[in-house]
């Protein structure tokens, strides 16, 4: 549009000439335009401020009046100051011979040569070369060497790292700088940067850039120096760096040592980590007690590892940390490991336990006792009445009548847990009239009663009353099944009455014997005796041991004690063979007998009887031998018989019983088979190799009747 426009006026001004020209030509007259000087050269000048005015004269050389319409730059850092600038309605009208000064003035917008030049529009009636113009505009530009600082991995907390930037002046006028912006992260510093510093062209200066980390990562900032350059005021030097330290890890803040009894140790790592971007040095590990805590806790635990330790990036380490409990209950301290990325606080925890030992009775008495015959057993129990399991290592009997009691327990060591108990047994057998006593030790882990006494006493008095037997062994018995009566007498061999007020089982196997005895109280006169019988009547394969006791009042209480004993078996009885096949038998054949042994597994004599699952004619039982009872290990022979009454098999059982018991105790099957009975009177015996041979005869007859049967031939 604009050249559009300055075509338009171009046009306007060049009519005008012509009119100008014809007119002066009808007169026989030209205006001519002359320049004082082809060029003008303004020189150096700063961006974007005016130069020194130049002058310029133009010269009407015409014999005519010279009109110039327009002045026209072709670089606008160029400008015409005066006169006012001329247009087609008001030219600028110089007479033949005259004279004007152009004021001209250079006003760079880069940095450089300027070249232009100013064409006039006018009437002359020649064009005048256009007036060259020349300048430079003249600015100052600064850049940093290196313009971007990058310090890589620097250690946080270290004196951090540093690197020189030259800072220089490339353009063509001095510069000062004036501000330093300085890094929004203060991890970056400058330094060596003087005051308003002022830089010719080409000139430069050393500064300092630091970089000293406070803190793990990535970190990038900007330096900004302002300068009073009119075309790039501010210079920026791009920094960045990572800063990196070791730093540590407990994997298990919280570390627990759950139970551990007081005198006892568990152990437990402690594990640290280096999580961090540089070694680790683990300068130590202590322990403190819980602030707010009790006094003291911190000693209970303890570690044995060598320091310092360095651990590489991303390495692990585990510290055997040993709880040692001084005392009962919670037990809360503090682990302070020392590095060299701090200290670091963990968390140690762990229940102190002990054991304690509770005797049911501070002393056992047992009173009067006849010599030679045992007392009522009393039991004393022990309870684990701590925190910690109860280790009892040992029951032991101490002092001059030491042998005059017995315990029963459990195998020992034995080990309660809390709250948990155990009985022990004690009976009293004295072999004189005097006085007893004696120590029960219990030993034990109990830290404050490792050792427990509990006296034991009791006396001897003369053997007046006592049972026929020290002892009944009842052997083995089959599960299920009664013995026989087992007698035992009563006794009063004192010199005077006395009366038996108490009869009983005692013992863990009472259960598993029976008494057939007159009621109670019974008086028995001096001399006296009583006949009494124990049954022994397992329920089990195991072996039963009980005790019968005996109380009198003659007038103090005494005790009469017998043990009793016996043991449970599977089975009484065995019979061989374990069956019977009779086989082949022609019906009518003479019976035939097998034997059936039974024998007696038991250590006593038992009743048996025998008989046939099914009455039937085929097969017979005679049982007479046991008539009489089985001796202990002994057996009886029972014998079965076969006769065929049919041509089939016959199956039958041996059904073989004990005494008292309505199930059978052992079945032996048997069976026979009858055969049509043969044309020519042979019997098979009930043999294989009977039947074998009537056969034979029977193929033979046959052959014989056939060759007789026979035509001759011819």
């Amino acid at each position: 549009m604009r050249r559009l426009n300055v075509m338009v006026v171009l046009g306007c001004i060049g009519l005008l000439l012509s009119s100008g020209r014809s007119e002066s030509r009808e007169v026989g007259d030209s205006s001519q335009l002359q320049w004082s000087t082809s060029s003008i050269d303004f020189g150096a000048s700063r961006v974007f401020q005016p130069s020194d005015v130049r002058l310029v004269k133009i010269t009407n050389t015409g014999s005519a009046q010279l009109a110039i319409f327009q002045f026209t730059f072709s670089q606008g850092a160029f400008t015409l100051v005066a006169p006012p600038p001329p247009s087609p309605a008001e030219p600028l009208r110089l007479a033949p011979g005259d004279q004007v000064f152009l004021s001209l003035q250079f006003t760079p917008t880069a940095v450089g040569t300027a070249l232009g030049n100013l064409s006039v529009i006018s009437n002359a009636s020649e064009e005048p070369v256009p007036l060259g113009l020349k300048g430079a505009g003249l600015d100052g530009r600064m850049i940093a060497t290196p313009s971007t600082v990058s310090f890589g991995e620097v250690e946080v907390g270290g004196m951090g790292k540093q690197q020189t930037v030259l800072v220089e002046n490339v353009g063509t006028y001095p510069l000062e700088i004036g501000q330093v912006v300085s890094p929004a992260d203060a991890a970056f510093t400058l330094s060596g940067l003087p005051s308003r510093l002022k830089l010719q062209p080409g000139g430069s200066w050393p500064v300092t850039v630091t970089f000293a980390p406070v803190r793990r990562g990535s970190v990038a900032s900007t330096l900004l120096l302002a300068t009073d350059s009119l075309t790039s005021p501010l210079l920026t030097l791009s920094l960045s760096g990572t800063g990196v330290a070791a730093e540590v890890a407990l994997l298990d803040p919280v570390l627990e040592f759950g139970s551990a009894s007081v005198g006892g140790s568990v152990t437990q790592d402690l594990a640290i980590k280096n999580v961090g971007d540089t070694d680790l040095v683990v300068f130590d590990l202590s322990f403190e007690d819980e602030k707010g805590g009790p006094v003291g806790v911190a000693l209970d635990f303890s570690r044995d590892a060598v320091f310092p330790v360095v651990l590489l990036r991303k390495e692990s380490l585990r510290i055997p940390v040993k709880f040692s409990p001084q005392a009962e209950g919670s037990r809360t301290a503090q682990a302070l490991v020392a590095t060299n990325a701090g200290v670091v606080e963990g968390v140690l925890h762990g229940v102190g336990t002990s054991p304690r030992v509770e005797v049911s009775t501070s002393q056992l008495a047992f009173g009067n006792v006849q010599v030679s015959s045992f007392s009522t057993p009393q039991v004393i129990t022990l309870t684990n009445t701590g925190t910690a399991p109860l280790l009892v290592r040992a029951l032991a009997m101490g002092g001059e009548d030491a042998a005059a009691f017995t315990l029963t327990a459990p195998s020992l060591p034995v080990t309660l847990p809390p709250g948990s108990a155990m009985d022990v047994a004690l009976a009293f057998r004295p072999e004189a009239e005097r006085p007893f006593s004696a120590l029960l030790r219990v030993d034990s882990n109990a830290l404050s009663t490792p050792n427990v006494l509990v006296p034991l006493t009791g006396a001897g008095v003369a053997r007046l009353l006592y049972l026929s037997e020290s002892a009944l062994d009842f052997g083995k018995q089959p599960r299920g099944t009664s013995s026989s009566p087992r007698k035992v007498r009563i006794i009063n061999g004192g010199s005077g009455p006395a009366a038996l007020s108490v009869l009983n089982l005692g013992g863990p196997g009472a259960s598993q014997f029976s008494l057939v005895a007159p009621p109670l109280p019974l008086v028995l006169a001096e001399g006296q005796e009583q006949e009494i019988e124990v049954v022994f009547s397992p329920q089990a394969q195991t072996e039963e041991v009980a005790l019968l006791n005996a109380v009198f009042l003659n007038p103090a209480q005494i005790l009469v004690v017998m043990e009793l004993r016996g043991q449970g078996i599977e089975a009484a009885l065995s019979l061989h063979p374990s069956a019977l096949d009779f086989g082949q038998f022609e019906v009518g054949d003479p019976t035939a007998s097998k034997e059936i042994t039974v024998m007696n597994a038991s250590s006593q004599e038992q009743r048996v009887s025998a008989r046939l699952k099914d009455e039937v004619v085929s097969f017979s039982l005679d049982s007479s031998a046991l008539d009489l009872p089985i001796p202990a290990g002994g057996s009886a022979i029972v014998r079965v018989s076969f006769s065929s009454q049919e041509e089939a098999e016959s199956l039958n059982e041996v059904q073989v019983y004990l005494q008292g018991i309505p199930e059978p105790v052992g079945t032996l099957p048997v069976k026979g088979i009858g055969t049509k009975r043969s044309v020519y009177g042979c019997s098979s015996g009930g043999s294989s190799a009977g039947g074998a041979g009537t056969l034979a005869l029977l193929v033979l007859a046959i052959v014989l009747g056939s060759q007789r049967s026979r035509p001759a031939r011819g």
